[in-house]
Formats: C-alpha cells, sequence, structure tokens
C-alpha cells in the first residue's frame, strides 16, 4: 500500500493531466461537428491499417472458402455475359442497360461492422477516391446490404437493412406488388419485415422478394430474401410479412457498391425539378 501511495505521489500529477486531456477530447469530439467528424476520419484511417494486417493474416487461412465464392460468382457473371437479358434478375449484375450502362459496380470489404444493435453500420475499405459517395446501394453476390451514409476519401460507413431508419422499396418477383422493407425485430438479424405490401395483392409463403427499382438507390431485382411468415386480418389493408434474408451480415465480407450513373437526373425528376413543358 506505501509502495501504490509512494508511486501515485511521484506520478499522480502525469495521471491527472492525462486523465484531463481524455475528458477534454471526449467533450470536444461530442459537442463539436467539425471535430467530430476529423474524429471519424481518423479513426476509419487507423481502423483500415490495422485491419489491413490482420485480414492478410485470416485471408491467408480462408483462401479455400474465398476461392470457392469467386468461382460461383464467376460463373454467374459469365452467364450473365451470355444472357443479357436476365442480368436485371441477377444479385450482381454486370450492366441493366447494354446500350447505355446505367451501373456500375466498385469491389469492396468490409473491415468493421455491428448487426445486434437497433441501428447497425458497415465499415468498407472504399471511399470518394475510389467513386463512393453517399447513398450509393451496397449489395453483395447474395443480396441487398444497405446504403452508403458517410464518406471519406479511403473509407465509407453503410447503413444496413438491419438499422431503424432504413427504408428500401421491395416487390414481389411474382407479380410486381411492392412494399416497404423494414427492421423490427432488433434480435433477429436474418429477418426483416415487409410493410405497405396491399392486401389485393397475392403474397404467399416462399415467394421472393427483390428490389423494386422504385429509387436511385438500387436497381430493379436485386435479391432480398424470401417470405417466411404472414399475417393478414380482416380489418387490415396490408400484409404484414417477415423476410428470411438472403444475405447472412453476420458472416458477410465482400460487397459492392452500386454507382448509379443517372441517379442525378433521377432525383431531380423526384424533387419536381423538371424542365416546364
Amino acid at each position: 500500500m506505501n509502495n501504490f501511495i509512494l508511486l501515485f505521489v511521484r506520478f499522480g500529477h502525469i495521471l491527472v493531466f492525462l486523465a484531463l486531456e481524455v475528458l477534454c477530447i471526449v467533450l470536444v469530439v461530442n459537442y463539436n461537428e467539425p471535430q467530430k467528424e476529423i474524429w471519424f476520419n481518423s479513426v476509419n484511417i487507423f481502423s483500415g491499417s490495422t485491419a489491413s494486417v490482420f485480414d492478410s493474416w485470416t485471408d491467408y487461412f480462408n483462401l479455400k472458402e474465398e476461392a470457392e465464392k469467386l468461382a460461383a460468382e464467376n460463373a454467374r457473371l459469365r452467364s450473365q455475359l451470355l444472357n443479357p437479358a436476365v442480368a436485371s434478375n441477377s444479385p450482381t449484375p454486370v450492366s441493366l442497360d447494354t446500350t447505355t450502362q446505367q451501373f456500375t459496380y466498385i469491389p469492396a470489404k468490409i473491415y468493421s461492422k455491428t448487426i445486434n444493435q437497433p441501428d447497425n453500420y458497415f465499415y468498407i475499405d472504399k471511399g470518394e477516391n475510389h467513386g463512393v459517395t453517399q447513398g450509393l446501394g451496397v449489395t453483395s453476390s447474395n443480396g441487398i446490404v444497405g446504403i452508403v451514409a458517410q464518406t471519406s476519401s479511403d473509407y465509407a460507413k453503410v447503413i444496413t437493412i438491419l438499422h431503424r431508419q432504413s427504408n428500401i422499396s421491395a416487390a414481389n418477383s411474382r407479380n410486381g406488388a411492392f412494399g416497404t422493407l423494414k427492421w423490427r425485430d432488433f434480435t433477429d438479424y436474418k429477418h426483416v419485415q415487409l410493410e405497405a405490401y396491399p392486401r389485393h395483392e397475392s403474397l404467399e409463403k416462399g415467394d421472393t422478394i427483390v428490389t423494386s427499382g422504385y429509387s436511385a438507390h438500387f436497381p430493379k431485382g436485386i435479391m432480398i430474401g424470401q417470405v417466411d411468415t404472414l399475417t393478414l386480418s380482416k380489418s387490415d389493408y396490408f400484409y404484414n410479412a417477415k423476410i428470411a434474408l438472403s444475405n447472412n451480415l453476420s458472416t458477410l465480407q465482400n460487397v459492392y457498391v452500386i454507382q448509379n450513373l443517372h441517379q442525378d437526373q433521377q432525383r431531380e425528376i423526384i424533387n419536381g425539378n423538371q424542365p416546364d413543358r
């Protein structure tokens, strides 16, 4: 005990100084938006650098699994090139417009993520230097992931579909009827809810749910999942359906950021800024 007291007497001023410094940093970051942005970018750069070193080791031990995924994905891409008419129904289309090419894809890797919070984010190793900007959709070889929320020069933050503010237009691939994709059960990362799907339209267990194409974030026909359970009472105007996601977000490592080359034009029309007739 005496040794501890002597140690504190000798180095106590340094410990107090460090504690005050940490407190000051916390206050500055929490209550000043510019400093918060600087902190976010700095943390992303540091996390990306350390994650790259760690990933170089983990990738070595997962070569077989990754090779199998790449082989399967290459097979799908070759099928799309031979059958461009079905590209819009594939999870990872090369181009949905063979003449003007509306969509391009930026491969990225997840280096940090959460899946068990009410608001979940993925952090990817591509940013503004690679063409990634806020509002772009993110997908994988198995289906949609989310939407880019924030970017730095080399990294980006993605709001996943497991987020309270996530609203994605989703359609039944069988008949084209659509609703809104939401996340309601914050403990179940394998399912999301399909809401506002009209009762006069057919919806059955096992139906495939895909992106509707009614937004600038995602092209039409990207896989989301399948109807697992659904309910409809006599007083309801809409179905309430639980969708089993095609993506396993807990193990996902590689994604694609979707660049919509017509996004600005689409948003201009949606916002009512079209030229006078």
